[in-house]
């Protein structure tokens, strides 16, 4: 029986690349972990296998940016967990709105508070500028 060629099993089986990422992690040395003994910072590496094709681009944007990958994966984390949190407050309006009652019961607490809210703070800035304001309404408008 033949044996199947690398290439033939490289259309089978998807191509990784393996990434180190450095963890920072506070250890304590099991043998030092007595009295008068401190905590040691100790910096220990992850490898996180990823596809090829990722790992490229990866390295393309930190060369781009002159970062290490470490960066340019913790500012992609950093952005998708804002992502994630903004997608789940919208749904979560949604679900609001989507329940008449409880909406209004909403929307009335909101008119309760918002009498209060600038209670001697009318000569204040405003907190948001006229161009967050408009993104946030055109973020709400979408939804």
């Amino acid at each position: 029986m033949p044996q199947p060629s690398s290439l033939s099993l490289q259309s089978h089986y998807p191509v990784y690349d393996f990434i180190d990422v450095s963890i920072d992690k506070r250890m304590v040395n099991a043998q030092n972990a007595g009295e008068g003994h401190s905590r040691k910072d100790v910096r220990m590496a992850t490898t996180v296998r990823i596809d090829e094709r990722v790992a490229a681009k990866l390295r393309d944007l930190a060369s781009e940016e002159h970062r290490p990958i470490g960066q340019v994966i913790r500012d992609a984390v950093d952005q998708y967990q804002k992502e994630k949190f903004w997608r789940e407050v919208e749904a979560s309006v949604a679900r609001l709105r989507a329940d008449p009652v409880a909406w209004q019961e909403y929307q009335e607490e909101i008119r309760f508070y918002e009498g209060g809210s600038m209670d001697g703070l009318e000569d204040e800035e405003p907190y948001y500028t006229e161009t967050e304001v408009e993104e946030i309404l055109g973020r709400q408008a979408r939804t």
